[in-house]
């Protein structure tokens, strides 16, 4: 009769590389990332109507370490008139120099990504426009439907000249000091 090795070892390497690859899987299935955005800033006073609107928003969200990061190519939102679509790309946002907005940074507040519920959370992190990048707080919302779906809302706003953006003499009363910003959008895990 042969002698049996011992298998100990081996059974653990198993168990570790097991354990790695249904951990990693874990992992994947607990980042989301956004689908079917809606950004709309509005900048307008009295005597004029500033409203830009992209659908073009891209960022994921890691629930494993509430960590999150989200993009905007500047260029992508469309205004009313073509010569206010104009004057932002050339003038203001200058997008051929500054062609992206970026937010990063983490969640504070507690999401069970399992539960519907609609969890009203901080969207802590750095948020650069116009080449400058500022800490910025944003109150945001995910709601999690019964059936899965998803949806996260932030409202703020951008005070323009935090971000070096110029409101020239000749249109000072036309553009306002700052921009309300609305970002909804749906969020899909992703597998």
């Amino acid at each position: 009769m042969m002698p049996m090795k011992n298998t100990a070892p081996l059974f653990i390497i198993l168990l570790a590389l097991i354990t790695f690859f249904a951990s990693t899987q874990i992992v994947a299935q607990q980042r989301y990332k956004i689908t079917n955005p809606s950004v709309n800033f509005y900048a307008g006073t009295p005597l004029e109507d500033i409203d830009g609107t992209s659908d073009k928003l891209i960022g994921i969200i890691d629930a494993e370490t509430n960590s999150f990061g989200f993009r905007i190519a500047m260029n992508t939102f469309q205004f009313p008139r073509k010569l206010m679509q104009e004057h932002y790309n050339e003038n203001y946002l200058e997008t051929d120099k500054y062609p992206n907005a970026e937010f990063k940074g983490e969640i504070v507040g507690v999401i069970d990504w399992e539960k519907a519920a609609t969890y009203e959370v901080m969207a802590k992190g750095e948020f650069n426009v116009h080449g400058i990048s500022k800490p910025y707080e944003i109150p945001s919302s995910i709601t999690i439907h019964e059936d899965g779906s998803m949806q996260l809302l932030s409202e703020f706003e951008i005070i323009l000249e935090n971000h070096d953006i110029k409101r020239p003499k000749i249109v000072l009363m036309k553009i306002a000091e700052k921009a309300d910003v609305t970002v909804k959008a749906e969020l899909e895990k992703i597998n």
